[in-house]
């Protein structure tokens, strides 16, 4: 079998069920605001949920699939050591405050505020008028006010470090069979 076909068929099939989960996660998340409503909230509903699982959660299933898989191979499968690599990585940014954001695997940047925060008063107190406009500012801004420079360079780096990755893994995969 050629090297580049078994590398890509592992890399999909990693995608797939990746995938498959971050499906779940979104579906779940759907039912869980059409079922469980606040009192004063009306739910955001399904649009705004696939909207932001599309930009956050599925762009980084390709990095979230190639990483390991690369590691796996480069190391001749010691997946001990691409687990922690993983762990590190998903990790490092929720302890250190000087990450650029570019370099936040998930994109999510704790600068960028929302435009229906300011809305939320200083005390808290949520009336069901405040809490429909609310969710109507979040249903019509969410996306547009997270795409910022910095969140579009993070996608574009970490897709284009998963195909260099994949690639990667593919001449790792080809010496090793060369060497056998």
């Amino acid at each position: 079998m050629n090297s580049a076909v078994y590398v890509w068929g592992k890399y999909l099939a990693a995608l797939l069920i990746l995938l498959g989960l971050a499906c779940l996660q979104v579906l779940s998340s759907i039912i869980a605001d059409a079922i469980i409503t606040w009192p004063t909230c009306p739910p955001l509903g399904a649009v705004s949920y696939l909207e932001t699982w599309g930009w956050l959660s599925l762009l980084s299933l390709g990095f979230t699939a190639a990483l390991p898989l690369f590691l796996t191979t480069v190391t001749r499968g010691q997946r001990a050591v691409s687990s922690v690599v993983v762990l590190l990585i998903w990790l490092i940014p929720l302890f250190l405050q000087t990450i650029p954001g570019f370099l936040v695997v998930w994109g999510a940047s704790d600068t960028v505020q929302d435009p229906a925060a300011r809305l939320v008063p200083p005390q808290n107190k949520l009336t069901p008028e405040l809490a429909r406009q609310l969710v109507q500012q979040i249903q019509s801004s969410l996306i547009p006010a997270h795409l910022t420079p910095v969140f579009l360079l993070n996608r574009a780096f970490f897709l284009g470090l998963a195909v260099l990755l994949i690639l990667a893994t593919g001449y790792s995969f080809q010496r090793q069979r060369r060497s056998h």
